[in-house]
């Protein structure tokens, strides 16, 4: 089971494809306030310990803003969880907001996931909206390297950093992170206008995923995963192995559990079933031999765009290179 805990709303960037931005205005036009307390998120800690769970991921907003940032971690880390926290980064380039780490004595049940959108600053800033946040994540990035933490990158892909994704992995790489993840915008709730703005088209991603495969292995993190890009986008089996979700695959065979609990709103969230309420499959997907895998596009890529792109997997050979494969 997992658990991810939204500690709130606020943040230091205002990426062009952030999901929780209409949950912000929301609560702001509401006049409730955007953060939940440090006692609710340490209650919350708690009852995760409670309920089983070994691993949480703290994220937001960004959690590093918080000023009981340290507090909560290590509480966590007190309770015998490990803690993923989702993070842009930028604050963890101060020395500062790093210190406290050096109480942790199992670097390994520390893990950071920090979004890096782009090669350079002209990319990377055009999505945040924020200038210099580049340069404070490449060094928060750096730093925890060089202090021995897991960092994994995380690329949100958009109209805007398309063209830069490669040479973003190959940055990851010189910076010393062996585990990529390039996720496709979750766009829901977003006006038409931005909308497009945003969100590409899966064929342009396709071939960002077909010049990913063509680098040479060497030059790109170790690991790369892939987020919500149908099998049938990209017909290559390395492609499929990379987008083989694990944890997708125990919620449906095993029954597991994955809990969303967005403590600034009070809603407890079951991702194992909301994610299968807001992707859709095609109609065309009933005739894919690698259906059982794959949950589909988001929804509202095919309602702006449709669905006529998504083509069935029917060849045997490659499907069964695949199973040879895993």
């Amino acid at each position: 089971m997992l658990c991810d805990i939204k500690v709130g709303l606020s943040c230091n960037n205002a990426c062009v494809h952030c999901i929780m931005e209409p949950v912000k205005k929301a609560q702001q036009r509401s006049g409730n306030g955007l953060d939940a307390d440090t006692a609710s998120v340490k209650g919350l800690i708690a009852s995760a310990t409670e309920r089983g769970f070994s691993h949480i991921t703290l994220t937001g907003g960004e959690v590093t803003v918080r000023p009981d940032f340290s507090e909560l971690v290590l509480f966590a880390l007190a309770q015998g969880l490990t803690v993923v926290i989702q993070t842009n980064g930028r604050q963890l380039a101060r020395p500062s907001r790093r210190a406290f780490l050096k109480q942790v004595t199992d670097p390994d049940r520390v893990q950071f996931v920090i979004a890096l959108h782009g090669p350079e600053e002209a990319i990377h800033d055009a999505v945040t909206r924020r200038p210099g946040s580049f340069r404070q994540t490449i060094r928060g990035i750096e730093s925890l390297r060089e202090d021995g933490f897991r960092v994994c990158g995380k690329l949100v892909i958009s109209r805007i950093n398309l063209s830069g994704i490669v040479a973003t992995l190959r940055l990851l790489k010189c910076l010393d992170v062996d585990e990529g993840v390039v996720a496709f915008p979750h766009a829901e709730d977003f006006p038409s206008q931005i909308f497009h703005q945003v969100v590409p088209r899966y064929d342009a991603v396709a071939a960002v995923i077909q010049a990913i495969l063509a680098a040479d292995p060497a030059t790109l993190p170790l690991a790369i995963s892939y987020e919500t890009i149908p099998y049938c986008v990209v017909r290559d089996v390395r492609f499929w192995r990379s987008s083989l979700d694990l944890v997708f695959l125990q919620e449906r065979m095993r029954g597991s559990q994955t809990l969303i609990e967005m403590l600034m709103t009070g809603d407890t969230i079951d991702w194992s079933t909301a994610r299968g309420q807001i992707k859709t499959k095609p109609a065309a997907c009933g005739d894919c031999l690698l259906d059982p895998l794959c949950e589909g596009p988001w929804l509202e890529y095919v309602t702006h765009f449709g669905d006529e792109e998504f083509q069935p997997v029917t060849d045997r050979v490659l499907v069964n290179q695949f199973i040879e494969a895993i």
